[in-house]
């Protein structure tokens, strides 16, 4: 049988995770704002907590899997989003327990748009228009947004959601100018699924360090002890003035000799 609960998704300054809890109805009936309940695993005991302002409601719904619906931050509005699904997960056991096939045309099949698709769609106009890298680019923020934030609609992307991103990438030692590079990647494929750029937090901040700088006499020296390999590696980057990343992803096959064309590559599919 299906089965609706409001909870409250909130955030503690003292914990980067997110929590999901029961909201909590008041004695009036009406579901209150910046509380939830708390059940006390080893008494069994049920109590209701603040839980600050950092905090949306969403509703869960129990139907052969648990999915979550967001439905904003106000209470009395949640409230009633919640009793609207509530209605329909009741309607809709009673309708299948005699046979009928109920199809919801608010269901997310029917008119929600997931993020793979819209990902995947950003994907496609890239390598349409022959822009590689950002194809590239797009691929691997891809895998790494939806591998570390677990929505699945365009319409539950925000702020929020973009910020745990930026956490999820710093945890695993991506650095600051790294992290702001993969935003850029990412707010460029959500504008193109249609989200509201205004809902963008700023990007991550760090500090832009000047190249170092060799002298003739330095580079001298450096090829004089450098083995025929190291000298053609360090001589291609000298002269096409290939960053780091790009000197470690090249390969021969990305030069035309025909044209004599190098091909820059900053990462390697699937590597």
């Amino acid at each position: 049988m299906a089965k609706a609960t409001l909870m409250v998704r909130f955030k503690r300054p003292s914990d980067e995770n997110w929590i999901r809890k029961p909201a909590v109805k008041g004695g009036n009936g009406r579901w209150l704002a910046g509380k939830a309940l708390f059940k006390d695993r080893k008494t069994g005991k049920i109590s209701i907590e603040e839980i600050g302002e950092n905090y949306s409601f969403e509703v869960r719904v129990e139907d052969g899997g648990t999915t979550y619906k967001p439905v904003g931050k106000k209470a009395d509005d949640a409230g009633n989003k919640f009793l609207e699904i509530a209605n329909k997960a009741t309607g809709r056991t009673a309708a299948e327990k005699v046979g009928l096939v109920v199809t919801d045309p608010d269901s997310p099949e029917a008119d929600r748009t997931k993020l793979e698709n819209a990902f995947k769609s950003y994907i496609n106009d890239a390598e349409n228009r022959k822009a590689m890298e950002a194809r590239e680019q797009a691929v691997r923020v891809k895998n790494e947004f939806l591998g570390s934030v677990k929505i699945t609609y365009v319409d539950e992307v925000s702020r929020e959601r973009i910020l745990e991103f930026d956490v999820a990438l710093r945890k695993k030692g991506n650095s600051e100018r790294t992290i702001a590079n993969k935003r850029q990647r990412l707010q460029s494929m959500l504008t193109f699924a249609g989200i509201d750029p205004k809902i963008y937090p700023p990007k991550p901040k760090y500090e832009k360090k000047l190249p170092t700088i060799y002298t003739r006499t330095e580079l001298a020296t450096m090829f004089e002890v450098a083995n025929p390999y190291q000298a053609m590696v360090c001589k291609l980057a000298l002269k096409l003035a290939l960053r780091d990343q790009e000197v470690k992803f090249g390969e021969f096959t990305d030069i035309i000799w025909s044209e004599s064309v190098y091909r820059v590559r900053s990462n390697r599919a699937g590597s």
